[in-house]
């Protein structure tokens, strides 16, 4: 539900029934970015949200992710397009290769920012002081105030005659406990998904894959050739490149503590020789394989075999992402007269809830 910025009224019937739009809520989703845990707002309304639903109910999805969705398929199409240029006009192909090192640095740097971000995120919370979060309205902290001591009374977190300092004590308590574990879960292990890491390797190779094969068909070559071809390039596309895309997030997130030069030098040896030196000498082998494919049977039961088991890693490895099962361990509770108040009809506007384990 959005809050009307413009409208006072409408402004103070929204904010007054917030807790009935989080407790009707099945899902919410979590735009994070570096400003998200700095806001009064949003760390409230998070937090509430896990004190009544579970965290599985919770997603969280960085801002930053949809520009790498979307400038990443752009930069894939530009390195192809251009490497095919130069290799069918001079003898720089050599250059469409530094030029594809020089993406993949780049693609390191937002892996490692993210990595970064992550451990942030960690800090934040397990520091958090609702006294340092910023409001863009100063005239709206003491309504949040409000509503926190409410939540907090309504949980049992403090005594329903407990003070408003009281409260927010507890509630700093609260996003201490509850929110580092709750964000880590809902980020899942990998920055994509496993969906998001095929259909960048479809970027990658799934236009050469097809272009390749229907030349070869037009061509009439022998039909083993035209098989070997699109195995090789199926490969590339459905597994190899997603597996590298994985490898380079896991590389990423290693040795944080450096800083400065050191850093630059473990992520640029790093991607030459943990990334790039192994994917180049998988592909040439699957390549070489894939040639013999015209003339070799055992050939062809090898590639299919390399399938299979690139398929499966890719799949198992992709699909990684921790389970978010878990339920917050302070869930709203309550006894009559001392609920949660929803913004309900007028007269009716307490949850009351049983206790749970």
């Amino acid at each position: 539900a959005c809050i009307s910025q413009v409208d006072t009224r409408s402004q103070r019937a929204a904010i007054l029934k917030l807790g009935a739009f989080l407790a009707k809520s099945d899902q919410v989703i979590v735009l994070y970015s570096n400003v998200y845990l700095k806001k009064l707002w949003t760390v409230y309304e998070v937090a509430s949200f896990l004190v009544l639903h579970p965290v599985d109910r919770m997603k969280v999805v960085p801002v930053t992710q949809a520009i790498v969705f979307v400038f990443g398929p752009l930069i894939f199409y530009i390195f192809n397009i251009g490497n095919l240029v130069l290799v069918a006009t001079s003898n720089l192909y050599l250059l469409g290769h530094a030029v594809g090192f020089l993406c993949g640095c780049g693609g390191m740097y937002v892996l490692r920012t993210w990595a970064r971000d992550r451990i942030l995120i960690q800090s934040r919370l397990s520091e958090f002081d609702v006294h340092e979060c910023i409001c863009f309205l100063e005239a709206d902290r003491p309504v949040v105030y409000g509503n926190i001591a409410t939540l907090m009374k309504a949980s049992r977190a403090v005594h329903r005659h407990a003070s408003e300092d009281e409260a927010l004590g507890a509630f700093n308590a609260l996003v201490q406990s509850i929110l580092p574990n709750a964000f880590d879960r809902a980020l899942g292990q990998r920055y994509f998904q496993l969906k998001h890491y095929l259909f960048f390797g479809l970027c990658a190779n799934g236009a050469a894959a097809l272009d390749y094969s229907c030349a070869e068909i037009a061509r009439d070559e022998v039909p083993r050739r035209v098989l070997g071809t699109f195995l090789y390039n199926s490969l590339l596309a459905a597994s190899l490149w997603p597996l590298v895309l994985m490898l380079m997030e896991v590389v990423t997130s290693r040795f944080l503590h450096l800083q400065g030069w050191r850093e630059r030098l473990f992520m640029f040896f790093a991607f030459l020789f943990g990334i790039v030196t192994p994917f180049v000498l998988v592909r040439g082998c699957v390549g070489a394989l894939a040639e013999e494919v015209v003339d070799s049977n055992w050939a062809l039961a090898a590639m299919l075999l390399i399938h299979a088991v690139f398929f499966t890693l890719t799949a198992v490895v992709g699909s990684g992402r921790r389970g978010c099962c878990m339920r917050a361990p302070q869930t709203v509770v309550g006894d009559r007269g001392s609920g949660l108040s929803l913004g309900g009809p007028e007269g009716s506007s307490s949850v009351e809830a049983e206790e749970v384990d």
